[in-house]
């Protein structure tokens, strides 16, 4: 069982004090009084880092908060999705789109939250799409509750993904476009 870091520190402490020259050598007492000025400075700057340590976990905890806010509660759905279609990761906002639990969807093939007439079109448009998706974007209809309603994919590569596991995951934005096309069809 590892000791608490606490206890570490202490006995670190204690064998660095026990390096120090004793009481009884020819040291004076203005040297000691040093000493013990020494290790009050060091005290002192070691409360300071560890102040300047909690002010940056809190700086990073609030822009983690905010990244997790601009991702979750964006006005589209964001999809990270492999070169294989499977969905890794989705944000609030997509999950809404299919009344679900964003947990639940990681590591469920894309094409699975598509109507069934869908599913090749995007099976078959996926390499091409990944390959080269600058200026191209897919419409297809999800599946929600037996109620279909049309979306738009646009996408990116994230070739900058520094996971040697999931290299060049697709960055895809989901947009509805169910009105719109309503109102295409009924102009049509």
């Amino acid at each position: 069982m590892t000791r608490p870091k606490s206890d570490r520190l202490r006995e670190k402490a204690e064998k660095l004090l026990d390096k120090l020259p004793s009481a009884e050598s020819s040291k004076t007492h203005d040297d000691l009084l040093q000493v013990v000025h020494e290790l009050h400075v060091h005290q002192i700057e070691l409360e300071l880092q560890n102040e300047e340590l909690l002010q940056a976990h809190k700086a990073l905890e609030q822009s983690r908060e905010n990244y997790m806010r601009l991702y979750h509660d964006a006005p589209v759905g964001y999809v990270v999705l492999d070169q294989s279609g499977i969905t890794r990761k989705v944000n609030k906002t997509f999950a809404e789109m299919l009344s679900d639990d964003p947990s639940a969807m990681s590591g469920t093939p894309f094409a699975d939250f598509l109507v069934p007439d869908d599913q090749p079109i995007f099976r078959a448009r996926l390499k091409a799409f990944y390959k080269n998706p600058v200026n191209k974007q897919i419409d297809v209809r999800l599946a929600r509750n037996d109620m279909p309603f049309h979306v738009s994919l646009t996408a990116i590569v994230d070739d900058d993904n520094h996971q040697s596991e999931r290299p060049n995951e697709l960055l895809v934005t989901v947009t509805d476009i169910n009105e719109r096309q309503k109102t295409q069809d009924a102009l049509e």
